[in-house]
């Protein structure tokens, strides 16, 4: 069976256009999700922070640069007719070799990075004391403290929810766009 023409051209186009992006933040050479990277540079640079020296680091991708403190950078992904995906917040324990003491989440949509959502552990057990806030159970042998869930994203995007009641740290993105 022959894989249709547009959806070849297509492909090329994808891949070209992903060199590209992971060359213009100098990751090149990654075979990571491009939006993983572009949220690592993105964090880094609203955090002043450096990468962790080992690609590999176990529970933190950043270390910033005024206080030293570690940040874990994760993005989650919708589109604006229907958000599916949420994320956990977690804070392994300080014994931990993958303690963390900051979790940053770029929320992603329609393929565009809209805002950090800045979590510390006290912030986000203060999202979790909100039952209004609680669509989903936590998994403590996870380490998770909050789920930021595909229904609270839908509420930011809509401007309905603001996190910064919380102690979370909210950075818009410059490039934010509304459809």
């Amino acid at each position: 069976m022959e894989i249709e023409p547009k959806i070849v051209a297509s492909l090329d186009k994808y891949v070209q256009s992903r060199h590209e992006l992971l060359a213009a933040i100098k990751a090149g050479e990654s075979n990571r999700d491009p939006f993983t990277e572009l949220s690592e540079v993105i964090v880094s640079r609203q955090l002043d922070a450096e990468k962790a020296g080992n690609r590999n680091q176990k529970g933190w991708d950043l270390e910033r640069r005024d206080d030293g403190s570690t940040v874990e950078v994760k993005s989650v992904s919708n589109r604006s007719c229907q958000f599916k995906n949420g994320v956990a917040i977690t804070f392994p324990p300080m014994s931990s070799d993958k303690h963390h003491d900051q979790v940053a989440v770029v929320t992603i949509v329609d393929f565009q990075p809209q805002m950090i959502l800045v979590f510390t552990e006290n912030s986000a057990e203060q999202c979790f004391l909100d039952k209004s806030l609680n669509e989903r159970k936590i998994d403590a042998a996870k380490h998770e403290k909050f789920v930021l869930t595909e229904g609270n994203l839908r509420d930011i995007w809509n401007e309905k929810l603001d996190f910064s009641q919380y102690s979370v740290k909210v950075i818009p993105l410059l490039w934010k766009t509304r459809p």
